[in-house]
């Protein structure tokens, strides 16, 4: 954690973020101290801009965190709350990556190894070889693509880069931690959230959360900190379970996803929470946690479908509340609703609909009769990251050509 004053000890010149130089990252961090709020707000757009743009870390992004961590740590400091969601984001990128699993940092660690000890030529090699492997001419093209566009150096760079951001925010945990306790609700909320993204810290970080789970009086801030200590995959906690049966919903819905993480995924309270979570209306439209941008349902999907015994009860509540969402929160209800279904990933080419077992077959034909989730009430309208998801497992990844499909 750094004083302001200590921004010049830097040579922000010399770094790199987003858009080439970082020389304007030190005023726009001297900008978060300052007391109008859309001074603040202005100076947050340019640093995700800069150095976080569209999940990915730079050079100079690591060099920001102390600066970070010392204004989210200072009680005088407008949008604490909103720094600490920085500074997570910062840390792990795009939560929709790792849920509902957690952050794998050991994998992240383990990659970034392999990716130094590699030869360029060999990596070029790889990704070759992954472009021949493409199961159709579609996915061979898109592949084509990606590959035109890789570069080694710049993949170990970007992998570099995204563990040393890492790296610096678990450094200011012992900073950042107090700020569970925060008499701010926001603030605690938001301190929750980073801190489920730690699993190496487990052993300090999930007794903390167990103690707020236990004494804080917001509904949010006690799901997320529920959500929190399931991410950090430490041992199984009376408190998860006891929360299933909380008067909130939102902490229900929470202690389900926790539950389910940590091994609980076959228990008929679980399930019945988590299809609880996924059909209840109310729990959308208010007290919205932090993962996965406040989308409860699509995140409840995710839990239920992973456990191949209630892939048939994942389905129906899906099929039950995806006609009426729309293309964002629907994503992933979809890769929920794909992922139990097609277990083994992409449809072979070729395969007709009538090819499909039973299960896949009404889980395709609702998704193709759910035309508010692709389009949001607006025909014609092309959802890019929803129209993936369809496309990852082989099928027609356009409303028509997919209700053509079905109806085939």
């Amino acid at each position: 954690m750094k004083d302001l004053k200590a921004l010049d000890e830097i040579d922000w010149t010399g770094l790199e973020h987003a858009y080439g130089p970082a020389g304007d990252v030190p005023d726009q961090l001297r900008a978060l101290a300052a007391t109008d709020p859309s001074e603040v707000d202005k100076s947050l757009h340019a640093l995700y801009g800069n150095i976080f743009h569209q999940g990915s870390r730079y050079q100079a992004t690591a060099y920001a965190v102390p600066f970070l961590t010392g204004l989210a740590a200072d009680p005088a400091t407008t949008g604490r709350d909103e720094i600490l969601s920085l500074l997570a984001s910062i840390a792990i990128g795009y939560d929709e990556s790792w849920l509902p699993d957690g952050l794998p940092i050991l994998e992240h660690r383990a990659e970034l190894d392999r990716l130094r000890a590699t030869d360029p030529e060999t990596e070029r090699a790889r990704v070759a070889a992954w472009v021949e492997a493409a199961a159709d001419e579609s996915e061979r093209t898109s592949r084509e693509f990606e590959a035109s566009l890789f570069d080694p150096q710049l993949v170990t760079a970007n992998q570099q880069w995204a563990v040393d951001a890492y790296d610096a925010v678990r450094a200011d945990l012992p900073h950042l931690l107090p700020l569970l306790g925060d008499a701010d609700a926001d603030v605690r909320t938001a301190c929750a959230y980073l801190l489920g993204w730690f699993p190496e810290d487990s052993a300090t970080l999930g007794p903390a959360l167990l103690d707020r789970i236990r004494e804080d009086t917001s509904p949010v801030v006690r799901g997320t900190a529920l959500i929190a200590y399931g991410l950090l995959a430490g041992p199984a906690a009376a408190d998860v379970v006891a929360a299933l049966d909380d008067p909130a919903p939102v902490v229900r819905a929470a202690a389900a996803i926790a539950a389910a993480r940590l091994g609980a995924a076959d228990s008929d309270r679980v399930v019945a929470v988590l299809v609880e979570t996924m059909t209840a209306e109310a729990t959308t439209r208010r007290n919205r946690l932090p993962f996965l941008d406040g989308n409860l349902p699509g995140y409840a999907a995710l839990a239920l479908a992973q456990p191949t015994q209630h892939v048939d009860r994942a389905v129906d509540a899906v099929l039950t509340v995806l006609p009426t969402t729309a293309p964002y929160p629907a994503v992933p209800l979809v890769s929920a609703l794909l992922g139990a279904v097609f277990p083994d990933g992409r449809v072979a080419p070729g395969t007709p609909f009538g090819g499909l077992t039973d299960r896949q077959r009404r889980a395709v034909a609702g998704l193709a009769a759910a035309d508010f989730a692709w389009h949001g009430g607006q025909p014609g309208t092309t959802y890019v990251n929803l129209n993936e998801v369809v496309r990852a497992y082989g099928l027609p990844d356009q409303l028509e050509a997919l209700k053509t499909y079905t109806a085939s």
